[in-house]
C-alpha cells in the first residue's frame, strides 16, 4: 500500500454516495509535521475480527483492515519514508496443499524480480517455507517476502511483508520476530507440525523451478562504445567507482576470475556496467542509470545471484594458501592441519567436509576499483554446489561464514546503498 499523499484538510466527515447510498468520507488525520498520523487513522477504523492465526501486535504497527486479508499491520512510521508504506499481512487458507501458494513467488507481482532466497522456516512450533524477492517499485526497490507456514490440520498460514530495501536493516528482524510470534501456534507433533520434510523438499522444488539464472534486470541498459562509455562515466563518477569480478574452479564454467561489470554512485543515483560475456570483444559494455536504492539488486543481478539451499560450513576457518589454491582448482587435496580456533560444524557427516570441499566452487566479489589488496571495503562471496552461499574473510586463515540471500541483500545495502559515499 502506497502512502496517500496529501491528505483532505482537517475538518468535518465529507458526504458522498456510491451507487445511490449515501456515505461518509473520513479525512485522513496527520500529524504536526504533516505525515499521515497512522496511528489516529487505525484508532478511528472498526477492528475487524480475527478467526484463528493472528500477527502478535506489535510496538510501532498498526493495523488497518484491508480486504483478502485476515490480518494487515503497517509500520505506523513509514509514511516517513519515500514509496511504500512497510506492511505484513496474514491470510489463513483452509488447504493443506501448499502448491498454490507457493506459485504465488512467480506471480505478475515478482515477475522480473530478483530472487533472493527459498528455504525452510523453522521459528519455535511453526515449520513453513521462506521465500524473499528484490522487486524494482515505486522509483526504488522493494523487499517482498512470503511464508507459507503448517497449521496442522486447520490448513496454511500465508503471510506476506513489504518494504523498501534501504528499510532492511531496521525491519527484517522486526518483521521476522512478527512470524515467529503469531499466535495461536500448532500443537506440536500435531500432523506436519513437527515434520521438516516436505518444507524442505517444496522449497527445493520452487529453487528448481526458478530460471537457470538470475534476471539480468538492467532496465533500459545501452550498449556502448569505449569512447561514448568513458565520456558517460567521466560525467558521472566523481571518484573511484567498485569493480565487481567472479570466478570459478573450472567445473562451474565460469573459470578464472575476471571483471564482470563496475558500479559508480552519487547521492541520490548508481551507473551500473555490465561486461557480459562476448560483450567486450569490441570494447563495448552495457550501462544502465538507476536510483541508488537499486545498487544491491543491480550487483546481485549483475554476477547472476541465485537461491541456495540452507547453507552451513563445515570448518569456520582454513589455511588461506591452500583456500586460495582450491578456488581455482579442484583436485588441489583438502588440508590436514585445520587452524587453531576453527569450528567444525556439528551439522555434518565427517564426509561432508570432503563433499564440501570436492563440490563445484564459484564466487564474486566487490571492491573499489583499487582492488582487494588495497583496502578492507569490499565484500566476497563463495557458493559451493549443494551447500549455499558464505562470506569470506581474508588473513592467515580463511574466516567463512554463511549467508543467505536476504542476509546478503542487507551486506550490499550497507556498503553500497543511500547514505554510502
Amino acid at each position: 500500500m502506497t502512502d496517500p499523499g496529501s491528505p483532505p484538510p482537517a475538518g468535518s466527515a465529507l458526504e458522498g454516495a456510491v451507487d445511490g447510498n449515501p456515505v461518509s468520507i473520513v479525512p485522513v488525520p496527520v500529524t504536526d509535521e504533516g505525515f499521515t498520523d497512522w496511528v489516529a487513522l487505525a484508532a478511528s477504523l472498526p477492528p475487524r475480527p480475527v478467526d484463528g492465526p493472528a500477527l502478535p501486535e506489535s510496538e510501532g504497527w498498526v493495523q488497518i483492515p484491508v480486504a483478502g486479508a485476515d490480518q494487515t499491520l503497517y509500520w505506523a512510521q513509514g509514511s516517513r519514508y519515500e514509496g511504500i508504506m512497510p506492511e505484513i499481512s496474514l491470510r489463513h487458507v483452509r488447504s493443506a496443499d501448499a502448491s498454490g501458494l507457493l506459485a504465488g513467488a512467480h506471480s505478475a507481482e515478482a515477475a522480473g524480480g530478483l530472487p533472493l532466497g527459498v528455504e525452510p522456516w523453522v521459528a519455535g512450533a511453526w515449520r513453513g517455507i521462506h521465500s524473499a524477492w528484490s522487486l524494482s517499485r515505486y522509483a526504488s526497490t522493494v523487499i517482498w517476502r512470503q511464508w507459507v507456514l503448517d497449521a496442522g490440520p486447520h490448513g496454511l498460514v500465508e503471510v506476506v511483508a513489504r518494504h523498501n530495501a534501504y528499510l532492511s536493516r531496521h525491519l527484517i528482524s522486526v518483521v521476522n520476530g512478527l512470524v515467529a510470534g503469531i499466535a495461536p501456534a500448532p500443537a506440536a507433533g500435531g500432523d506436519l507440525a513437527g515434520d521438516l520434510d516436505w518444507a524442505v523438499a517444496a522449497a527445493a522444488r520452487a529453487r528448481e523451478a526458478l530460471a537457470e539464472a538470475a534476471p539480468e534486470g538492467l532496465v533500459g541498459p545501452t550498449t556502448l562504445g569505449p569512447v561514448e562509455r568513458d565520456r558517460i562515466v567521466a560525467g558521472f563518477a566523481s571518484g573511484p567507482g567498485w569493480d565487481i569480478a567472479a570466478g570459478g574452479d573450472g567445473a562451474t564454467g565460469r573459470g578464472a576470475a575476471r571483471r564482470v561489470g563496475r558500479l559508480w554512485t552519487s547521492d541520490t543515483q548508481c551507473l551500473v556496467e555490465h561486461a557480459a560475456p562476448g560483450l567486450g570483444d569490441d570494447g563495448s559494455v552495457r550501462l544502465g542509470r538507476y536510483v541508488r536504492d537499486d545498487a544491491a539488486d543491480m550487483v546481485l543481478r549483475v554476477v547472476g545471484h541465485r537461491p541456495a539451499g540452507p547453507s552451513d560450513v563445515p570448518v569456520s576457518l582454513l589455511p588461506a594458501e591452500a583456500f586460495s589454491a582450491r578456488l581455482h582448482d579442484r583436485t588441489v587435496p583438502l588440508p590436514p592441519d585445520i587452524p587453531e580456533g576453527a569450528v567444525v560444524s556439528r551439522h555434518l557427516d565427517p564426509q561432508d567436509i570432503y563433499r564440501w570441499w570436492t563440490a563445484d566452487w564459484s564466487w564474486w566479489t566487490l571492491h573499489r576499483d583499487a582492488g582487494p589488496g588495497q583496502g578492507a571495503e569490499g565484500v566476497r562471496v563463495l557458493t559451493v554446489a549443494g551447500f549455499g552461499h558464505y562470506l569470506w574473510d581474508g588473513g592467515d586463515a580463511i574466516g567463512l561464514r554463511p549467508v543467505d540471500g536476504l542476509a546478503l541483500f542487507g551486506v550490499l545495502t550497507d556498503l553500497i546503498g543511500p547514505g554510502r559515499s
